[in-house]
């Protein structure tokens, strides 16, 4: 690679770890839709058994997508400001609350999933 290259400072085992990650936590969101759904989902007792084994072994995606983030913004060589922080990083995660949070909490109270009680509009 030639050094002025902006990707020669990439650290290419991180990509590869946030690609597994993502595709991790992509099929333990789909195995746990399945799984705690059982009275939507027609499923046999071996597949049941085998979609709530797969949620349960792809819990470390999670807090792997915690250590990449620390890893990438706690170098030493990178400040971060308070200033940035909230007008960056917090923002960004209010955003993607709102984005996908809010609409599964209301198809949840729509559809009265298990966990949420049903109230009257």
């Amino acid at each position: 690679m030639n050094g002025n290259n902006s990707q020669s400072n990439r650290r290419v085992e991180i990509s590869y770890l946030r690609i597994f990650a993502t595709i991790s936590v992509i099929w333990l969101h789909t195995c746990s839709t399945l799984a705690q759904n059982s009275d939507v989902f027609v499923m046999t007792e071996h597949q049941q058994i085998f979609f709530n084994f797969s949620y349960h072994i792809m819990y470390w995606a999670v807090p792997v997508f915690f250590m990449i983030s620390g890893s990438l913004l706690l170098k030493p060589e990178k400040e971060i400001s308070s200033k940035q922080c909230i007008t960056k990083y917090c923002r960004r995660i209010i955003f993607a609350l709102f984005l996908f949070g809010f609409p599964l909490a209301i198809i949840k109270i729509y559809l009265g999933g298990a966990d949420c009680p049903k109230t009257p509009l």
